[in-house]
């Protein structure tokens, strides 16, 4: 029986919304930051006209001072940028270390003293350790910081932003997690309140909130953590907190890194290449990163204490067939698993393994001797839990700036991403017993036949009939004449006999892919003032596929994963912001969103 349904969400969210800040935490685009001071002489008067230039790996801007000595850099790239002042007559000064957040603008105090009769002298200032425009409630961990944290993800949750954001205070973040999905509580809060973005795109699915992002570290250039709202451009809808991942920009001179790791026995393997570049005038940079890791979990031994689960010894767990018909109809305390113990008043009907199995040789139900087991089944220590992880990444960053002769220029940015995990768990028949002999006597309470009792996959018969019609399965068999198709079990093998034996070692699994694409115009009106506007489409899915789950269902094998289940969401939006900082105190700004998400889901149980 398929059963599908579709929903669909729709949400039109516009904020318009003006801000004057006054030396306060200034909200600006979703992607950029900024520095905004003013100059003065060493007796407090502004100097008007003064070269102020902000340099980083990153990026290298130019400005120049107001009448009042006022200057501003309204995008810069997140990095760390050493901020220089030149005019004739006053000394050469620069302040290092000025670190720039995404959505925030650092504001400095420059002093030149007057030029004192000597040639080629310069004075630097050291950055203040007090920062202005960065409220308590904002967090922001830089690449090199996330690198430094990267064991605070915990298993599952390796090479993942996860890392930087257990870092934070007030936030709690669970190890051992699966790569997606991760639980993030801040402050108390329940976990589906956080809002999270990847480079300005909301990545929570629409219909239940879950964070359907890997937060992959890969081409992580700023990670930002609000332990409260977010700024006037965030788009997700989190009330809790708000987390965005910035994406790495190229740079010039251009980069390109390649690092690899290998371990054994309970290992973990990974590799990563990043390259990036740009043009000496930044009128074309790009960023590509690729990475993948396999990581796997062991216990007890190889098999996660499988071959030990033996019936009757320490390691082999206990648990009911069919605990819910059980507890319906009160029998009570189940007895160990034996031959010929049926649930159906001691008729011969198909065991866990021949339900299956008959079908295929001899053609309709019941048709064999073995009956299902009304008791308690075996399975190994670790049945069900996490028992490998595979992850591949790639992001595509590009930016094109097309000069004007006013002498602005439009910014145009194609960003890619998508990601595919897997997750296997353990619930094959060397997870749960040494071998499918013991498996299957394990799960049936009867032994291993080849051809009749077996975990087999779960095909099926479909008639071509109108609806409604009656089929028999008498004496005939399957289909008893009538026109029939075969239907073999989705994701499985198709070159393999009908109701065919599973792999020993094929375990359920997880399916997890994102899908990420956004197109974003920058256009400043002056060097004060700029709209952008991006649209953005994701794709994500959950697809779950247990060969094992449909053989050993309820049967101790302790699966969590469906025999197969399908959700996909496809989310679209986009926004569009108007900034005009006037001055470097006051800010106006307006931001419009709109969000539209379909989400399907199928479960085919059979």
């Amino acid at each position: 029986m398929r059963s599908t349904r579709t929903l669909r969400r729709v949400a039109l969210a516009a904020i318009l919304s003006v801000s004057f800040l006054f030396q306060g935490t200034w909200a600006l685009a979703g992607t950029t930051g900024g520095i905004a001071g003013v100059v003065h002489d060493d007796q407090g008067a502004p100097i008007a006209g003064a070269s102020v230039t902000a340099a980083s790996p990153s990026q290298t801007a130019t400005t120049t001072t107001d009448a009042q000595g006022h200057f501003l850099f309204l995008t810069l790239a997140p990095d760390t940028y050493t901020v220089s002042v030149q005019k004739d007559g006053y000394q050469s000064i620069s302040q290092a270390g000025e670190t720039v957040f995404a959505d925030q603008t650092q504001q400095l105090v420059m002093i030149a003293p007057r030029a004192l009769r000597v040639i080629a002298t310069q004075q630097t200032t050291a950055a203040s350790l007090v920062r202005a425009g960065v409220g308590g409630d904002l967090y922001s961990v830089s690449a090199a910081q996330q690198q430094a944290t990267a064991a605070l993800g915990g298993g599952g949750n390796l090479n993942s932003a996860y890392s930087a954001i257990s870092s934070v205070p007030g936030l709690y973040v669970p190890t051992g997690g699966m790569g997606w999905n991760q639980m993030v509580v801040i402050h108390g809060e329940l976990p589906w309140t956080t809002g999270f973005e990847y480079d300005g795109v909301p990545v929570n699915r629409a219909f239940d909130q879950y964070n359907s992002s890997t937060e992959s570290s890969l081409g992580l250039q700023e990670l930002q953590v609000y332990t409260g709202g977010g700024p006037v451009s965030v788009s997700s809808n989190g009330v809790s907190g708000f987390i965005n991942q910035v994406i790495k920009t190229g740079t010039y001179p251009g980069f390109a890194s390649l690092e690899g790791g290998i371990a054994t026995e309970a290992y973990y393997h990974e590799a990563k290449f990043e390259a990036g570049g740009s043009t000496p005038d930044r009128n074309f940079s790009y960023y590509v990163g690729i990475s993948g890791y396999n990581q796997a979990f062991r216990n007890v031994d190889q098999q996660n204490g499988g071959s030990l689960a033996t019936p009757g010894s320490a390691y082999a767990a206990y648990s009911p067939l069919f605990a819910d018909f059980d507890t319906a109809t009160g029998q009570g305390v189940l007895n160990l698993c034996i031959p010929n113990t049926g649930l159906f008043g001691g008729v011969a009907g198909a065991g866990a393994g021949a339900y299956a199995g008959s079908y295929g040789a001899n053609g309709g139900f019941p048709g064999t001797a073995y009956t299902y087991g009304d008791c308690l089944s075996y399975a190994g220590p670790y049945a069900g839990t996490q028992s490998f992880n595979t992850d591949r990444e790639n992001v595509v960053n590009l930016h094109l700036a097309v000069p004007r002769r006013d002498g602005q220029r439009d910014d145009f940015q194609l960003l890619w991403s998508d990601s595919a995990m897997q997750t296997f768990f353990n619930n094959s028949p060397i997870d749960n017993g040494p071998g499918v002999a013991q498996y299957t006597l394990n799960n049936t309470g009867n032994p291993y036949v080849a051809g009749v009792n077996y975990p087999s996959y779960a095909d099926a018969t479909t008639y071509n009939l109108p609806f409604g019609t009656q089929v028999n399965t008498g004496a005939g068999g399957a289909g008893s004449g009538l026109p029939y198709q075969l239907y073999y079990q989705p994701n499985s093998p198709r070159f393999r006999p009908f109701y065919g034996q599973t792999p020993s070692n094929t375990q359920d699994l997880y399916h997890n892919d994102v899908g990420i694409g956004k197109l974003q115009w920058t256009h400043p009106f002056t060097d004060n003032a700029y709209v952008r506007i991006y649209a953005y489409s994701m794709f994500t899915d959950w697809n779950e596929d247990g060969p094992h789950s449909t053989f050993g269902y309820d049967f101790g094998t302790g699966s969590p994963v469906a025999p197969d289940y399908d959700l996909i969401t496809h989310t679209g939006g986009g926004s569009v912001t108007f900034a005009d900082q006037f001055n470097d105190q006051n800010l106006v700004q307006l931001t419009a969103n709109y969000i539209t998400a379909t989400t399907s889901r199928w479960n085919n149980t059979g």
